[in-house]
């Protein structure tokens, strides 16, 4: 999939965490620990805070979300990293959002309360969900971003994140996440052209027609970015055919939004192949005109006034 579709502060991905569900399967389905089997579920609550800073309004977005294990307060900071490109920064960018996350807490912390000496600030787990093609290759702990740790051993700060890589499920995995929509839109995601992305669709049909209200408003905000970066346009119709239970109906319905977007392309390459021919004649009108030492526009009207064969023999 082109770059174009990996933007920066991808508002879709963050709706998909904010649903409850898709996150506990993201914890429970994605990460192997055994600490997120005892999450009390009933104290899960979405924070409508962020703490993404000014230097990186616009690269990212994050979910925040608060839960309690056994009575003890724990906060998941989720950072969604969208881009297509991977930022060897980001062990220190998630110490600057824990810090921030922990100052909030402690400002908002009972005066009294935060002077006590059994004060206690809640467990920050950091967490990145990352959407791109390429292969991550950052370290997962900040320890390493420091010069010669070894040396220095327990003195140097260790801060360690959990790293959830979309691009690193296959079908068989992604069947076994207890969320199908975390699940769908992972494999949406990972269709290599248009025709993948359509046959992953119609594969999935009985999944996606069981998706509730809520489910269903947030797949297809992917699948409408997804279709028009490969020149689907036709939403509604798309949706429809996914619905539609006559076959016959449905395939008709098919042609149609891939003939439409095949018109489309092609309108599109023979646009693209005119200004290419435009852009040849004005490059090659710039080099007449410096040639016979006059600026194009007077170039244009020794042409337009068919004197241009008299200038030439002047100049001969």
């Amino acid at each position: 999939m082109s770059d174009n579709y990996h933007k920066p502060h991808d508002k879709r991905h963050k709706e998909a965490l904010k649903n409850k569900k898709v996150f506990l399967s993201l914890l429970k389905d994605c990460i192997n620990e055994p600490w997120t089997n005892e999450i009390d579920e009933d104290s899960l609550r979405l924070s409508n805070k962020s703490f993404i800073l000014q230097d990186f309004s616009e690269k990212e977005a994050d979910v925040v979300y608060e839960a309690e294990i056994k009575g003890v307060k724990m906060i998941f900071y989720i950072l969604l990293e969208i881009q297509s490109f991977v930022d060897y920064r980001m062990p220190y960018r998630l110490l600057l959002y824990i810090t921030e996350i922990l100052r909030d807490y402690y400002n908002n912390a009972d005066v009294k309360q935060r002077k006590r000496k059994d004060f206690k600030f809640p467990v920050v787990i950091p967490m990145v969900y990352y959407c791109g093609s390429r292969r991550w290759t950052v370290p997962l702990n900040i320890k390493e971003m420091f010069s010669a740790p070894a040396i220095f051993g327990n003195y140097v700060m260790d801060l360690e994140y959990i790293l959830v890589q979309s691009n690193s499920f296959d079908e068989n995995k992604l069947k076994s996440l207890s969320s199908r929509l975390l699940a769908l839109i992972m494999l949406l995601e990972q269709s290599k052209n248009g025709a993948e992305f359509i046959n992953n669709l119609l594969h999935h049909k009985a999944d996606i027609t069981k998706f509730d209200s809520e489910e269903e408003r947030i797949f297809y905000l992917f699948v409408k970015i997804i279709a028009k970066a490969y020149g689907y346009n036709e939403i509604e119709t798309i949706k429809k055919m996914i619905h539609e239970t006559n076959t016959q109906e449905a395939d008709s319905m098919l042609c149609d939004v891939v003939a439409n977007a095949e018109r489309k392309r092609e309108k599109e390459l023979a646009q693209r192949e005119e200004i290419g021919m435009k852009k040849g004649v004005m490059q090659k009108e710039a080099e007449i005109a410096k040639a016979l030492n006059i600026s194009p526009n007077k170039l244009n009207e020794f042409i337009a006034s068919g004197k241009l064969a008299k200038l030439v023999e002047t100049l001969d």
